[in-house]
């Protein structure tokens, strides 16, 4: 009950009416430099790895997803034969049903966070801890409320996480007049939470629809939220989660959603098609760097085995203004880089049959 009250307070507290910001359009040309990138191969693969994360620029953190639960390999990239397995647990005692790694927090560069989209559930991991414990160390879960998704959360501050509600829709012809955040707090370890469904509340289900590449900057008093399937940019006031600007980009699809009511407890909301906008994003005190899948493909069209699209990047200040644009040599979804920013790491495919792969781009 004190956990459905906190969370009924949270949402309380984020709900504040938003004022209405015009949606400012930019283009490619708006960006003052181009910059066309090719890929340097590197020799680590993971048959069953989702995404690669870099971790101090000489160490890769692959989470996998395998028979008897979940590992965690630390490779080396200085020597590609010093592999150290340093998580192994069973579903039985605790492992993850679904597992892979994020890494999004460039402000504290030696921890990522391990999701879990079966269970709703993800666990905060320090690489110092991991090595140090190897196969003696457990991950404790951090349960999240029925309302809240493992994808679209950020830390907010030092006690709190800050989520979007899997309700909120910002498509006006099926809104659920539902308010975008709520907070998670982050030392609730292994405590289960209320995942029952809302249902009753709302008239939609938009979670297909919703994704949000979401992070955030305390000096600059920012929180951007950036469409996974839409080309459309967020910024927020950190503090007080006020919607300052509102961009579309370049390739702001004009998509089609359709609704689909049978079979289930909710009309449920889709985007007719295949899209892909906003993946991933690195960011540093100066900068924001989001990754842009550029793919879109409408409803009934052939989604062919080999990638044709090759993703871009796009540097940005914290404010959204175009600083920079590099277009990358082949399609990539998940992208970090190292200390100095002298190089992107990506998680990149060219055949969608084929095992991912983790290349770079020198920047």
């Amino acid at each position: 009950m004190k956990q459905l009250l906190f969370l009924c307070f949270c949402v309380l507290i984020l709900s504040c009416k938003e004022e209405k910001i015009p949606v400012t359009n930019f283009n490619v040309e708006d960006f003052p430099e181009t910059i066309y990138c090719k890929a340097d191969s590197i020799s680590i693969e993971s048959p069953t790895s989702i995404y690669f994360n870099l971790i101090r620029d000489s160490l890769v953190v692959v989470t996998c997803n395998g028979d008897d639960g979940h590992f965690i390999e630390v490779h080396n990239l200085n020597n590609k034969n010093d592999i150290i397995r340093c998580f192994s647990e069973s579903i039985g005692t605790g492992g993850f049903i679904d597992a892979r790694a994020v890494f999004d927090d460039m402000i504290n560069p030696s921890s990522f966070r391990i999701i879990d989209m079966i269970d709703n559930c993800f666990a905060e991991i320090d690489i110092d801890t991991l090595l140090k414990c190897r196969e003696t160390f457990r991950a404790k879960k951090i349960f999240l409320p029925g309302v809240a998704g493992v994808f679209n959360i950020c830390i907010y501050d030092k006690e709190n996480f800050i989520g979007q509600n899997i309700y909120y829709s910002h498509n006006k012809e099926y809104d659920n007049r539902e308010k975008r955040f709520l907070l998670i707090k982050r030392d609730e370890y292994n405590v289960s939470k209320d995942t029952r469904n809302y249902s009753s509340k709302y008239q939609y289900w938009v979670a297909n629809t919703n994704r949000v590449v979401m992070f955030g900057n305390e000096e600059h008093n920012r929180l951007w939220c950036a469409s996974s399937y839409i080309d459309q940019i967020d910024i927020y006031s950190k503090d007080a989660l006020r919607l300052l600007y509102s961009f579309r980009g370049p390739r702001h699809y004009d998509v089609k959603y359709v609704c689909n009511d049978v079979g289930q407890d909710l009309p449920v909301v889709g985007i007719y098609g295949d899209h892909y906008a906003y993946k991933s994003v690195v960011t540093t005190d100066s900068c924001v760097y989001l990754l842009f899948g550029n793919r879109t493909y409408q409803g009934g069209e052939q989604v062919l085995d080999t990638i044709p699209e090759k993703s871009e990047v796009y540097k940005f200040d914290w404010n959204g203004k175009p600083l920079k644009r590099y277009i990358l040599d082949r399609y990539a979804y998940k992208m970090t880089m190292d200390s100095k920013g002298e190089y992107f790491y990506c998680t990149a495919d060219k055949i969608h049959s084929q095992p991912s792969k983790l290349i770079r781009y020198k920047l």
